[in-house]
C-alpha cells in the first residue's frame, strides 16, 4: 500500500468477475461497511463501472466491427484509468485520513471482452503499458462469480447484454485474467450476497490491519 506526501495511506481495490456476480451491489455495500467500521481513519470512494457508463450512450457491442471493437476496448481501458485517477488525485493530496478506492471492475477487465489474446496485447502495446503495470495499479483484487442460472438476470440491468451461457463463458475467463496479482482473492461461488460481503470485508479488514 502506498503513502502520500502527508504520510497517509491510499489504496485501490478491484471487485471483478462475470456478469451478475454482485459486483455493483457489493461495491456500494462494502464502501458503506468500511465507512462504518473504519470511518474514523479511512475515507472511501467508489469508482463506477466504466462499461455501464459508456454503453449507456447507446452502443451495441455486437454491431461493432473487429476494428471498431479494438478501438472501443482501448477507449474503455483509458476510461477506467481516468475514472480511477479522478479519485486517486484526491487521495494523493489528502491530509486528514487514509483513502480507500473501491473499483467496480479494473484495468484487466477489458481483456475478458477482447476477441483474441493478440488483439488485447496490441491494445496495451499501443498505450505503452503491460499487464504487469496494470496489475501494479491495484492493492487487492476480489473476484466474484456469475450467479447460478436460476438467479441470473439480464432484464433488470439494462446494460447487461449477455444471456446466461454467454455470461458463464465470460466469467470463466476471470480465472486467469487477474490471478497473478499477489493479493487476489477468489470469493467462493456458493456464498449468498451476505456471505460474499462478509468474506470481502474480512480481506479488506486484513489489508487495513497490515497498515498498523
Amino acid at each position: 500500500m502506498r503513502r502520500n506526501k502527508f504520510n497517509k495511506y491510499y489504496c485501490k481495490i478491484v471487485l471483478t468477475g462475470g456478469p451478475c456476480s454482485g459486483k455493483t451491489t457489493l461495491t456500494t455495500q462494502l464502501a458503506e461497511r468500511v465507512r462504518q467500521e473504519y470511518g474514523d481513519e479511512w475515507q472511501v470512494f467508489t469508482v463506477m463501472e466504466a462499461s455501464t457508463l459508456l454503453y449507456s450512450g447507446g452502443v451495441a457491442r455486437r454491431s461493432l466491427t473487429t476494428d471498431q471493437l479494438a478501438v472501443w476496448q482501448r477507449d474503455m481501458l483509458l476510461t477506467i484509468f481516468r475514472l480511477e485517477e479522478v479519485f486517486g488525485n484526491i487521495a494523493v493530496n489528502e491530509k486528514r485520513k487514509h483513502t480507500m478506492i473501491i473499483c467496480d471492475r479494473g484495468g484487466m477487465d477489458p481483456k475478458a471482452y477482447t476477441k483474441t489474446e493478440d488483439q488485447w496485447h496490441r491494445i496495451i502495446d499501443s498505450l505503452d503499458i503491460s499487464e504487469e503495470s496494470i496489475l501494479n495499479r491495484y492493492d487487492m483484487i476480489l473476484r466474484f462469480h456469475t450467479a447460478p442460472r436460476n438467479y441470473y438476470d439480464n432484464v433488470t440491468n439494462k446494460m447487461r447484454r449477455e444471456d446466461y451461457a454467454e455470461a458463464r463463458k465470460v466469467d470463466e475467463r476471470y480465472d486467469s485474467i487477474w490471478n497473478s496479482h499477489p493479493l487476489f482473492f477468489n470469493i467462493p461461488a456458493d456464498l449468498d450476497m451476505q456471505g460474499k460481503s462478509d468474506r470481502a470485508l474480512l480481506e479488506i479488514g486484513n489489508l487495513i490491519e497490515n497498515t498498523k
